[in-house]
C-alpha cells in the first residue's frame, strides 16, 4: 500500500474512532442527568461548580464579598 492511503486510513480511523467516544460521552452524560433529576432536584457537582465560576466573575454584589444579597 502507498504511504499517503495509509495514513488517509489511519486519519479516517481516528476520526470514527473519535465520534463513537463522542457519542457514549453524551449518552452517558444524557443518562446520568436524567436519573439525576428523576432522583431528586439538587444541583449535580458540573451544576454547582459553574454557578460558583459564574457567580465570581458577575458585577453583581453578593453576601459571601461582602455585599448586600436579597
Amino acid at each position: 500500500m502507498d504511504i499517503p492511503l495509509l495514513i488517509i486510513l489511519a486519519a479516517l480511523v481516528l476520526a470514527v474512532a473519535t465520534f463513537v467516544l463522542f457519542l457514549i460521552v453524551v449518552i452517558a452524560i444524557r443518562a446520568e442527568d436524567g436519573r439525576r433529576r428523576l432522583d431528586s432536584e439538587q444541583a449535580s457537582h458540573a451544576e454547582r461548580i459553574t454557578r460558583r465560576l459564574v457567580g465570581a466573575y458577575t458585577s453583581v454584589p453578593s453576601a459571601r464579598r461582602g455585599g448586600d444579597c436579597p
